[in-house]
């Protein structure tokens, strides 16, 4: 029942011998951060231990795990469908009876599986803390879960970019920097739409009333930057709300909800556009475009 792209390229995933050079030196690296975290608490730590310390040294390494996620996955991924052209094996794919929907999913469902691969490797690492106490398992597994729907969203870029240029390096440049500039770019368009919201309402074009719309869409715009969903993330293993009262300070307003974060949305909006992405990516590799019936030549 396993799809047929993912079966084969999870069989060519585990005999390539790069992959486990890969996977020892991101676990060495991240053992290396974590020792690095715990030797600086043990020598900061002046007044005995303080579980609050290993929670920060956590955080550090799900924003390290998270950073090194964003690069490895498009590394992975921008290869799906240039890498087919390149071999010349995706008119092999396109024959078989398998969509286009199907075909891309495999391909992400493919990178997917090493991103798991790198979470469960690195739960040992992870174990090192939990001995400290100070971390829950339930934070622990909300940030597997985001982490997955993350690479999910990832991923699904790199897929469309392989999809529409050819070559795999150009690929991989393009869906790093599409990654760099909506980090950015989200960024200067919310302190746009926030400038020009003070600007309307101080001028008294604008009613106290549109806050909420002007709140949802900066929620909307910042959903994609990978920063923002960070801090959302160690807002909710924290306690705090420190998205809410930037927003709110911006639009001056009370824009809340009571049992929901910012990751909610984000995670929500990040599935929207994981399959709105494959979607276009599925429609960019059919050779053939549909036409449209009922046109007529004369």
């Amino acid at each position: 029942m396993l799809n047929p792209v993912f079966r084969k390229d999870m069989r060519v995933l585990f005999r390539n011998i790069k992959v486990y050079i890969g996977l020892a030196v991101y676990l060495f690296v991240l053992l290396g951060v974590t020792n690095l975290i715990l030797k600086m608490i043990n020598i900061n730590n002046y007044n005995g231990f303080n579980p609050e310390y290993i929670m920060i040294a956590y955080l550090v390494m799900f924003g390290f795990q998270m950073l090194t996620l964003t690069f490895i996955i498009p590394a992975v991924t921008a290869s799906s469908i240039s890498g087919e052209r390149e071999r010349q094996t995706l008119d092999f794919l396109l024959v078989t009876r398998m969509s286009g929907w199907d075909i891309v999913v495999g391909k992400l469902m493919s990178s997917l599986l090493l991103v798991g691969l790198l979470i469960v490797a690195s739960m040992p690492i992870y174990a090192i803390l939990f001995y400290y106490g100070g971390v829950s398992v339930s934070g622990f597994i909300l940030n597997t879960v985001f982490l997955l729907i993350y690479s999910c969203f990832v991923g699904s870029i790199a897929v469309f970019f392989s999809t529409i240029i050819k070559k795999t390096a150009a690929a991989t440049a393009v869906s790093n920097l599409f990654i760099i500039g909506i980090t950015i770019g989200t960024g200067i368009a919310v302190l746009i739409i926030v400038g020009f919201y003070n600007t309307l309402l101080g001028a008294g074009t604008l009613s106290q009333s549109w806050s909420r719309v002007v709140g949802a869409l900066c929620i909307i715009i910042c959903s994609t930057n990978p920063v923002v969903c960070f801090i959302s993330v160690v807002d909710s293993q924290v306690g705090s709300n420190v998205l809410w009262t930037v927003i709110n300070d911006l639009i001056e307003t009370d824009f809340s909800f009571q049992y929901l974060q910012v990751w909610h949305f984000i995670a929500v909006i990040y599935i929207i556009l994981s399959v709105l992405l494959l979607k276009l990516s599925a429609r960019n590799i059919l050779p053939v475009k549909r036409k449209k019936q009922g046109k007529h030549t004369g």
